[in-house]
């Protein structure tokens, strides 16, 4: 019914928002096997840059697109 329709549609929208979260784990996953603590530190904040400008971003441009087409 109409439950199966609403997941059909937001599916790929939770892959895509899965997706974001994959990538910082799979760079944690890959510099922790290093050892080497400031490494992991560098990544992790190398993944906040990406979720500040990268999603903020994108999100933003994205509520813009979602304010001109309505």
């Amino acid at each position: 019914g109409m439950l199966l329709e609403m997941a059909k549609i937001a599916f790929p929208a939770i892959v895509a928002n899965l997706s974001w979260v994959m990538v910082e784990v799979i760079n944690i996953m890959f510099v922790g096997h290093l050892g080497d603590p400031a490494l992991v530190a560098g990544v992790g904040i190398g993944n906040v840059y990406i979720i500040i400008f990268g999603w903020s971003i994108l999100n933003g441009l994205n509520q813009t697109l979602v304010t001109l087409v309505s």
